[in-house]
């Protein structure tokens, strides 16, 4: 296979600095096993099929032998296959918010109206997701050509005007949140099948860019929701009880990027457990099993299910 290619540097306009607000006492409550409780309840919308209109989707989970190509070109479909919904979802999450518009399939999406913190790095970000989606959907065409190459799919998120019980701001969030976690997961799944240098250094550059995304949503959701989320915890933070010295939304964010870092301190209840889970890899088919309710139907002439 040809590794003649420069490894992505992942693209990405500059983080403006989040301003962060003092800890209220509603905000400290919060970071208690409540919150805890609330938070993990979100990583479950991905699990669940939504109440939308009819579609025809797959009639079963996607597998990753569904994915076409064998080796490093597999793994890179693999990826392309997740960054193609992503792309998608940053569209159709961003018109949700605004002012509305059509997904790909020409349903329409009414807009929220939202104007605020959540927007301008939903817009930011999907404009990343969708240059990680042609970067790889350019790179797999140039190693082993289109015809090899996984196909769009089109998808459904419930956010159609004909959908029931549409999800309000938090939730869109909450629902934005898990698909980042789910994209950490997946590369960090994939990275130890691709056997190419150059390739590895691709997929653990985009890795890097999820979790940075995944960090900034996590820190967007504590602002405007008071969700009391952990936004970089420690590894010896994951499996013991909450401690007094962690700051809900970050010790690395600070008002003034010339300031030395923020702590703000909490007291929780002792026996509190962090929502932080350790960012842990999938499998592909794990992974596949998780998008595929939002998959309307394949596109790919190449498709193998």
């Amino acid at each position: 296979m040809s590794e003649n290619l420069s490894p992505i540097t992942a693209p990405e306009a500059p983080i403006t600095p989040l301003a962060v607000p003092p800890l209220s006492p509603t905000q400290q409550t919060n970071w208690t096993g409540a919150a805890v409780a609330a938070g993990i309840a979100g990583v479950a919308l991905l699990a669940a099929k939504p109440a939308r209109a009819a579609h025809t989707f797959a009639n079963a989970p996607l597998t990753f032998n569904n994915v076409p190509g064998t080796g490093d070109v597999k793994v890179l479909n693999y990826a392309l296959a997740l960054e193609d919904l992503e792309a998608d979802f940053y569209d159709q999450l961003l018109k949700r918010l605004t002012t509305g518009g059509k997904n790909a399939y020409g349903e329409t999406i009414t807009g929220l109206g939202v104007s605020g913190i959540d927007v301008t790095y939903v817009r930011r970000f999907g404009r990343v997701e969708a240059e990680h989606r042609d970067f790889l959907r350019a790179t797999i065409t140039k190693v082993a050509g289109a015809t090899n190459t996984i196909q769009p799919f089109r998808y459904d998120f419930g956010f159609g005007s004909n959908d029931q019980n549409l999800l309000n701001r938090q939730q869109l969030i909450d629902l934005l949140l898990d698909i980042e976690r789910t994209g950490v997961a997946a590369y960090l799944g994939a990275l130890p099948l691709l056997t190419s240098p150059s390739f590895r250094q691709t997929a653990a550059a985009i890795q890097g860019t999820e979790a940075r995304h995944t960090s900034v949503i996590t820190l967007i959701s504590n602002i405007l929701f008071n969700a009391g989320r952990n936004v970089a915890p420690v590894q010896s933070e994951l499996s013991s009880p909450a401690r007094n010295d962690i700051d809900p939304f970050g010790r690395e964010v600070t008002q003034n990027p010339n300031a030395p870092s923020q702590v703000l301190v909490t007291t929780p209840p002792a026996g509190a457990v962090f929502e932080a889970q350790p960012d842990t890899p999938a499998t592909p088919n794990n992974i596949l099993a998780k998008v595929s309710p939002f998959i309307v139907r394949p596109d790919a002439p190449n498709f193998t299910g």
